[in-house]
């Protein structure tokens, strides 16, 4: 794969609008495991995108807003991380990628 082509993106910061909303009104969809697998769902790779979205919720689980505390956007996360280690190609290798970029976008998105 060489790279996406301009649909793919528009689809995914569309869908990262809806999850990034979804999450502030706390709707049960507004999770990283389903981000992940609609992101893998648009990009091609289904089992790649649940595993990111599935490593990502884990990470998160525990994690709530008291008093002005502010936790890391997985939701984004999943979405460019799976993007991301879908264009790294098949195999184990593309997991790795794809959470070597998920984690630290979830950190970023925080203070974005």
């Amino acid at each position: 794969m060489d790279g996406y082509g301009i649909f793919i993106p528009i689809v995914l910061g569309k869908w990262a609008y809806i999850s990034i909303i979804g999450t502030l009104t706390g709707l049960w969809w507004a999770e990283a495991l389903i981000s992940g697998a609609i992101t893998g769902m648009v990009v091609g790779d289904f089992n790649l995108g649940l595993q990111i979205g599935a490593t990502l919720t884990l990470m998160s689980l525990g994690m709530w807003t008291y008093g002005g505390a502010t936790m890391p956007d997985f939701n984004t996360g999943a979405i460019i991380g799976k993007a991301i280690g879908a264009l790294a190609g098949a195999g184990a290798n593309s997991l790795e990628v794809g959470l070597a970029v998920a984690i630290p976008t979830s950190i970023l998105m925080t203070q974005l």
